[in-house]
């Protein structure tokens, strides 16, 4: 008898003591989807674009992307992409650019969607894992709606349209890469 009341007891402990641990688990995970943006330090964004454009600082870029998608400035950081792919062909800003465009509160028009997936596809050819990921779920998701995969076919109906775009967006186009 002492002995079922020993392995009772110990079951008991051990399940609870299991419990804990998962609720410290879910405490930690749910801790890290919180997310924080330095958005609002000036100096320190400053700094982190300096570093990304002066010296084609890729942590710097990855962490600002992060800050200004956080806090909701999907236009202003297209420049600081356009700055990253003009001066260092980097290639995750391609893909950027294209989330950039797709999830951010730009006017809907034809050139937007014709840019966003210039710029997709363009990821896509560079080898990005993101552009990889993003068309491969397109395709399984969205069928009917087949991305052609050349970004030139975009390049050039985007530059044959009468649509307005920055000029930082036409110098990237005007170059054939």
């Amino acid at each position: 008898m002492k002995k079922v009341v020993s392995i009772s007891l110990l079951v008991i402990i051990f399940s609870c003591k299991h419990r804990e641990e998962d609720k410290i688990i879910l405490q930690k995970n749910e801790e890290s989807l919180e997310v924080t943006s330095d958005f609002d330090k000036k100096e320190l964004m400053n700094k982190l674009i300096n570093l990304s454009i002066e010296e084609g600082d890729t942590v710097s870029y990855k962490k600002i992307f992060r800050d200004y998608v956080s806090s909701g400035h999907y236009n202003d950081f297209i420049c600081i992409s356009i700055k990253m792919i003009e001066k260092y062909s980097y290639t995750r800003a391609y893909y950027d650019i294209y989330y950039l465009l797709s999830y951010g509160d730009f006017e809907k028009d034809f050139y937007k969607e014709e840019l966003a997936y210039y710029f997709l596809v363009k990821a896509f050819e560079l080898n990005d894992k993101n552009a990889i990921d993003t068309i491969e779920m397109l395709d399984e998701f969205e069928p009917s709606n087949k991305i052609l995969l050349d970004s030139e076919y975009y390049r050039n109906l985007i530059l044959s349209s009468e649509n307005i775009l920055p000029c930082e967006i036409i110098s990237i186009l005007k170059k054939k890469n």
